[in-house]
């Protein structure tokens, strides 16, 4: 039988991101669902001290973190959850997912056939478009 020898814990690894010295303005309006997951929820956890921020829709995936990747001896392939993404303020949204600011059912492909899609209609709405 096999022995691992992985650390426990790297710490704490702060993040500090300085906006460009020309940025957007405007309202940000960003779309989530269940389908915003891994990368995408990174992307939403970074934006969530910006000013003008609204997320509509559902809450994101809940699966922030990378993965841990092994094969076992015995043939297994282990992948394990090894990261903890916490947002500005200290929250954490693995498995639950970053809630949004205005909630709306996501219709998907069902709703693009149709062609509704009430979250893009809540935005233009917004945007005053």
């Amino acid at each position: 039988m096999g022995h691992f020898n992985w650390p426990l814990t790297t710490g704490k690894q702060s993040i500090h991101v300085a906006p460009a010295s020309r940025t957007f303005r405007g309202n940000l309006f960003v779309l989530t669902s269940e389908l915003t997951a891994s990368a995408a929820e990174i992307f939403v956890l970074s934006l969530l001290q910006h000013p003008r921020l609204t997320l509509i829709g559902e809450p994101t995936h809940g699966i922030l973190s990378d993965t841990l990747e092994r094969h076992l001896p015995n043939g297994w392939h282990l992948t394990l959850s090894n990261e903890i993404y916490r947002a500005y303020d200290g929250e954490l949204y693995e498995d639950v997912g970053i809630p949004p600011h205005i909630r709306l059912y996501y219709l998907g492909r069902k709703g693009r056939e149709e062609g509704k899609d009430p979250m893009l209609e809540r935005v233009l709405k917004l945007a005053g478009a």
